[in-house]
């Protein structure tokens, strides 16, 4: 039995935002480095919050890739699967 879909990215949501906070000093380095990048290339401009979410999301997919996440799910979901088993014996 699986849970629905809604269900089930809700909780790849938390597990990814999970992974996120435990390397939140390696995230917050490279948004850094990133954004000062940026404003060396573009002479001190302005960086609009459409830019600056832009490359946030794209360091939080180098992070944590969507491939860990659900690797990570799935673990958890076995280690859960076998606490109940070991609960209902």
């Amino acid at each position: 039995m699986s849970l629905p879909k809604k269900i089930t990215d809700q909780l790849k949501l938390q597990t990814k935002s999970k992974l996120l906070h435990d390397r939140q000093k390696e995230l917050d380095t490279l948004y850094k480095k990133s954004i000062s990048a940026y404003n060396a290339k573009s002479n001190g401009g302005p960086i609009t919050k459409e830019i600056k979410q832009q490359v946030r999301s794209d360091i939080e997919k180098s992070i944590v890739p969507d491939r860990e996440v659900q690797e990570t799910r799935t673990k958890l979901n076995l280690m859960e699967n076998k606490l109940k088993n070991i609960i209902i014996r």
